[in-house]
């Protein structure tokens, strides 16, 4: 049937042929300098920590995830500054400097994953920015100095508008010029040590919405024929740079740790007695949940961004449903909250035997009244992961809310509310919700506490 005829489409090549890195050529310099972002409001003084029956693991990982388009916007060189529905939108950019450095601090937050633009690197083709790269480093070093750990990711969506104009990931060279660029990111930062690296954010995600939705640029909507050369591209582009990373990066005494963030979403059957809403919900995690059968072997660790369960039928289906991006979280008729899903997600996930880092879960929450409740039902489940005796051996090392401050959401024309901390569209003062402090306690005493599960589990059975 066509759902399974379309899914097939997408069914991994296990085997691409490696080829060696091109020479890079000597950079040239261009400049642009970023704005300086006011002082954000000081948090609350810290609340106490109780005792608790929910410990996470020594050394867990704790941290917000970011994305340069979505704080920074684009420098004009970009496929999104190029795409109409993007220029007739009123996107909130509200930037990323030090002193959303130092409200991570005061947060108590320990690690910041945080992506490179890589038009602003490379705004031409072998035209280098070397200001912008600079400030990048700045960043990272300036984390380092407060204890905070830096997680670089080399690719978020966005791509140059110049590899956009020679075909984008549905052309075969992009994996040579994506490994061009990682080597000169790699080098740059080279000198402060950095331990964990991404090569690019959600794959699939570019594949269905730029290839099969249309939804986003390149805006080729059911372009089949694409379907398979560019998950190919991507998954030949994370090779390459995986071994460019760690050729560059790594000592005789400590290797880097590289891997891939994608999103590993759930779904169900709208009526599971249906045969073709049960298949279709097959199709829909045969799409999803399968690009790293095909790189594992180049992975040191897997990250799982995990956000809502993909309630699926024929009629909604339409092959493939829309993600949530662009929809409410909460209140999309196509998806609903689902806690327990990213314990069955990560149950899945070690399967391929690498340590798992859920690098993204949030929840867009202007009001901050489910937010608190969301995060601790995940982080239940994400707990009761870490007491399976196969964490011994597939250990779950941590945890990244998505994200830090409010910023524009993909493809959207209205606000979204994703952030910790919110933004004032105006001055762009930063305000720390409740949630934020209720993350900064977890975060303080590495558990949940048992006032926190009875408060959002056990009194309160709605949000099952």
């Amino acid at each position: 049937m066509a759902v399974a005829i379309t899914a097939s489409l997408l069914i991994l090549e296990h085997h691409l042929t490696r080829q060696p890195e091109r020479h890079i050529e000597k950079p040239q310099l261009s400049n642009d300098s970023a704005k300086t972002l006011p002082p954000p409001k000081k948090p609350s003084s810290l609340p106490k920590v109780e005792i608790t029956d929910y410990p996470f693991p020594k050394g867990f990982m704790w941290g917000v995830a970011i994305s340069a388009f979505q704080n920074e916007g684009g420098n004009g060189k970009t496929d999104w500054d190029e795409w109409p529905e993007y220029k007739a939108s009123t996107p909130r950019h509200p930037g990323f400097d030090e002193n959303d450095i130092t409200l991570t601090d005061t947060l108590g937050i320990k690690y910041i994953r945080f992506s490179i633009e890589w038009a602003r690197i490379e705004p031409e083709e072998n035209v280098w920015d070397e200001q912008e790269l600079k400030r990048y480093v700045g960043l990272a070093r300036v984390m380092q100095k407060k204890n905070i750990q830096p997680f670089v990711n080399l690719y978020h969506f966005s791509l140059p508008a110049w590899v956009a104009h020679k075909g984008g990931w549905a052309n075969d060279s992009i994996s040579y010029w994506f490994n061009r660029y990682t080597a000169k990111v790699a080098k740059a930062f080279r000198p402060l040590k950095i331990k964990w690296w991404m090569t690019m954010n959600e794959p699939t995600v570019v594949i269905m919405q730029g290839y099969f939705n249309g939804t986003w640029p390149p805006e080729k909507e059911r372009a089949t024929g694409l379907l398979r050369p560019v998950q190919r591209n991507l998954m030949r582009a994370h090779r390459l740079t995986y071994h460019t990373l760690h050729s560059i990066l790594d000592r005789k005494k400590s290797k880097i740790s590289v891997g891939v963030a994608y999103l590993d979403q759930s779904s169900m059957p709208k009526n599971p007695e249906d045969i073709l809403d049960r298949e279709t919900a097959d199709a829909y995690d045969l799409v999803m949940n399968t690009f790293i059968d095909g790189t594992e072997d180049e992975m040191d660790y897997v990250g799982l961004n995990y956000y809502n369960i993909e309630v699926t039928s024929v009629n909604r289906f339409k092959l493939i449903s829309p993600l949530f991006f662009g929809l409410p979280v909460e209140f999309s008729e196509r998806t609903k909250p689902y806690p327990r899903g990213i314990y069955e997600r990560i149950r899945k996930l070690r399967a391929h035997r690498k340590p798992i880092i859920v690098t993204e879960n949030g929840i867009d929450d202007g009001t901050d009244s489910k937010r608190p409740s969301f995060i601790v039902r995940h982080l239940y489940w994400v707990h009761r992961a870490t007491l399976d005796p196969e964490n011994t051996i597939v250990p779950v090392i941590g945890y990244f809310h998505w994200t830090l401050v409010d910023n524009a959401e993909w493809g959207r024309h209205e606000p979204s509310h994703f952030g910790l901390v919110d933004v004032n569209s105006e001055t762009k003062e930063r305000t720390p919700r409740p949630s934020a402090l209720l993350y900064r306690e977890i975060i303080r005493s590495n558990s949940l506490t048992e006032a926190m599960v009875e408060q959002y589990i056990n009194k309160d059975k709605s949000r099952e």
